[in-house]
């Protein structure tokens, strides 16, 4: 079943999260880390969204996010933490 969109009003503040399926690990060495914020950094270039604190642990992240407009305030973001994985697993192969 599809989830339903969040309302999330521009100018709000919110906490959002995100776990791991069946708490597996997310982020397993430093480079797990490095790849998930470059990620979410170039994520950000695309959805102008106002992220004050974030936090990344092994298997979830935090984020603390102001949407300034409509579209932003659609919470619809690519994954940050699959794309990571994937992009790191491109750069060492």
């Amino acid at each position: 079943m599809a989830r339903t969109i969040r309302v999330c009003p521009a100018g709000e503040v919110f906490h959002v999260l995100n776990r791991a399926v069946a708490r597996l690990t997310i982020c397993e060495k430093p480079e797990d880390y490095a790849a998930f914020m470059r990620v979410v950094g170039e994520t950000w270039e695309i959805v102008l969204l106002p992220i004050y604190a974030r936090v990344a642990m092994p298997n979830h992240w935090h984020f603390v996010v102001r949407p300034e407009t409509k579209r932003a305030g659609e919470c619809v973001f690519p994954s940050p933490h699959s794309d990571a994985r994937h992009a790191l697993a491109r750069s060492t192969c």
